[in-house]
């Protein structure tokens, strides 16, 4: 098995060269030979949605690459998509094995590296593609798709659940097509890739493998290193370089491909049972409002609650919207001062934020600060220390719980001691909740005594351990005296 794996290797370095003067017959692709057990175990896999959670170096992007192309040579005239965070990460992940694999076994698909999309001789079409925010979902809208992938779906923010669900499960209904799921666990084990590769009774057929199931891997750090016996001596390694052990978290989620939560990547240290309400307290409550500014991001906006009585903020109002006019954002804030009457309104003045706030004062009127930004980290960690006590509430299925719970810190940064927000994930709304949060003034809560109404059941209680507290005094006094 050993040699069989090693001559697969060699047959695919051979596709990379310039080796055109072949003597030996053109192979036929075939996912069997391409692919090792549990890659083939996994695209034969006839669920219509799957899900596949892997380790670094699994090998997992072949198993995409040969699965896209075997749909588009065995089926005709269909559309094939891989969708990763960005396009450019889409060329720079996969393009490279799909041309290979093209020109060594022969398969003449017509190579478009401007669309990078690989049209084949039966008419079936190969797109590459990247959705690095919401407003991407569109191009997908319309088209009939046989087989979609999405990889690196760990780093996708929250709009991949709109992806599936609004756009691309629509656009397999023709065909009776798949989606696939695919990535490395996250540290926040949050979002739709968590919870579809996790729930027992969801339409997802779940796969796992990682690097130590993957013989070519193997048989190509043998190649380079003859030293190496097995796959832990790989691991190995990687632990003395890391100065670590198999305990770590990242190792876990990284080489292990196990769902290990990590708070100390979670930028807010969000808690759905500490963290959510069902109802406002009825209080005659402060409002403040915060935004923040986007034209290709998005713009948001918040409203929280406050009252000296109340030791919590509530979130009462949110909105994300891209591509948003001038106009139809001071229509929302019009509205949302007329409807809150907001003690002050911040606005985050940050590059074009200042030109647009400057214009939204002067032409439509409204009152709007500049949001205080200093000390981001400082200001966040506050924060976090009021959602511990639960002094910060946010409704069920408030749209800044999804940005909460992915948001992680870049995790390159953090090793230099710098914390800087990983910009894979959104944080609009989160942001125009900071700018809020500053402005609230609940940690000067006052104590609110209620007195037990004369002559009740309650007054005679207090009105005796008042007697008992009153005697007890008394004695330690004249016990002093003596």
């Amino acid at each position: 098995m050993a040699s069989f794996y090693a001559s697969v290797v060699l047959r695919r370095a051979l596709a990379f060269s310039n080796a055109n003067n072949m003597t030996e017959d053109i192979p036929v692709f075939s996912v069997e030979t391409y692919c090792f057990d549990k890659q083939i175990a996994f695209i034969r896999d006839t669920a219509r949605f799957k899900t596949a959670v892997c380790s670094r170096r699994s090998g997992k992007t072949i198993s995409c690459a040969a699965d896209l192309i075997d749909t588009c040579v065995s089926t005709q005239n269909i559309n094939c998509v891989y969708i990763s965070k960005t396009r450019g990460s889409s060329k720079r992940i996969i393009w490279k094995e799909l041309l290979h694999i093209n020109k060594f076994y022969s398969l003449n698909a017509k190579i478009d590296n401007t669309e990078l999309c690989l049209t084949f001789p039966n008419g079936s079409m190969l797109y590459l593609t990247g959705a690095k925010d919401s407003t991407e979902i569109d191009k997908f809208r319309g088209m009939a798709l046989k087989k979609v992938y999405i990889d690196e779906c760990q780093s996708f923010p929250a709009y991949l659940k709109d992806l599936v669900d609004d756009v691309l499960v629509p656009a397999l209904i023709d065909h009776q097509g798949s989606l696939i799921l695919i990535g490395t666990p996250s540290a926040t084990c949050a979002g739709i890739f968590y919870a579809a590769s996790n729930s027992a009774d969801s339409d997802y057929s779940h796969h796992n493998w990682t690097f130590r199931d993957n013989p070519f891997l193997l048989a190509k750090a043998q190649a380079a290193n003859p030293e190496i016996k097995n796959a832990d001596d790989i691991l190995n390694f990687e632990l003395r370089r890391r100065r670590t052990t198999i305990d770590d978290p990242a190792i876990g989620r990284e080489w292990l491909g196990l769902w290990l939560r990590d708070m100390t990547l979670a930028v807010y240290k969000f808690e759905r049972d500490i963290n959510t309400y069902d109802h406002l307290p009825s209080l005659p409550w402060n409002y403040v409002i915060g935004y923040d500014l986007g034209f290709d991001d998005s713009d948001a906006g918040v409203v929280i609650a406050y009252h000296k009585h109340s030791p919590a903020i509530y979130l009462v109002d949110e909105f994300k919207i891209s591509k948003q006019d001038i106009s139809s954002l001071a229509a929302k804030m019009i509205e949302w001062g007329r409807k809150y009457d907001p003690q002050r309104t911040v606005i985050d003045t940050g590059g074009l934020g200042k030109k647009i706030t400057e214009e939204l004062k002067k032409r439509f009127g409204l009152a709007l600060e500049p949001a205080d930004k200093v000390r981001k980290k400082e200001f966040i960690e506050l924060m976090n220390s009021d959602m511990k006590l639960g002094k910060i509430k946010v409704p069920k299925n408030a749209m800044v719980i999804s940005e909460w719970e992915l948001l992680q810190w870049d995790a390159e940064e953090m090793a230099k001691n710098k914390w800087v927000e990983d910009s894979s994930f959104e944080n609009h709304i989160s942001d125009a909740f900071l700018y809020n949060f500053r402005e609230c003034y609940h940690f000067i809560q006052e104590e609110v005594v209620i007195k037990a109404e004369q002559f009740s059941e309650r007054w005679y209680k207090e009105k005796e351990q008042e007697m008992i507290e009153d005697v007890e005094n008394n004695f330690r006094m004249r016990q002093e005296e003596y």
